[in-house]
């Protein structure tokens, strides 16, 4: 996948590869959705536990396949992205966090992220893109079922129901 025209994409904001110039940014996000977490899983106690949250691999994927990045408005850190190309299958993309600051969500971050790695996964030759949502997040499997994806199967993790949602990749509108 070609990251600048992703970049492009998201444009007026600014999305670039995560680094420990933003880990300030990250940690303010993530204490903006603390409710996210304390309803699903574990509340990272500090930024080291939300670093290596973010770093974290399935079995068998090579970290360069994982690509990290933080979206800007201006100088504030308002999303956080990460997906692996090419996981579970050839053509396929594993979409593992679409994170929008709590003062951002709802003004449509979410939905143009989205719609921008769709767009450029579609023109890289990807097939289906898939994420996993906690069967208890409702507004997020509300989120992804509005953008196309269907629940295709169940997994578990850390004792909590998960969806697998999957969509072919086609532009959402």
């Amino acid at each position: 996948m070609d990251i600048d025209v992703l970049k492009k994409r998201m444009q007026p904001y600014r999305l670039q590869e995560i680094s420990p110039g933003d880990y300030d940014g990250i940690w303010s996000l993530y204490t903006s959705v603390g409710s996210y977490f304390r309803r699903f899983q574990p509340f990272p106690s500090s930024l080291n536990e939300a670093l290596a949250d973010l770093g974290a691999l399935p079995p068998g994927v090579e970290p360069t396949a994982k690509h990290t990045f933080a979206l800007y408005e201006k100088d504030q850190l308002i999303a956080l992205l990460d997906f692996i190309w090419n996981y579970p299958a050839p053509n396929m993309m594993y979409l593992g966090l679409l994170l929008v600051h709590g003062t951002f969500q709802g003004k449509g971050i979410g939905s143009m992220i989205l719609r921008s790695l769709e767009t450029s996964a579609l023109e890289y030759g990807c097939k289906r893109i898939w994420v996993v949502v906690a069967e208890c997040n409702l507004s997020a499997r509300l989120f992804f079922q509005s953008k196309g994806f269907d629940a295709t199967g169940m997994a578990y993790h850390r004792s909590l129901k998960y969806l697998v949602m999957e969509k072919s990749a086609i532009p959402t509108t």
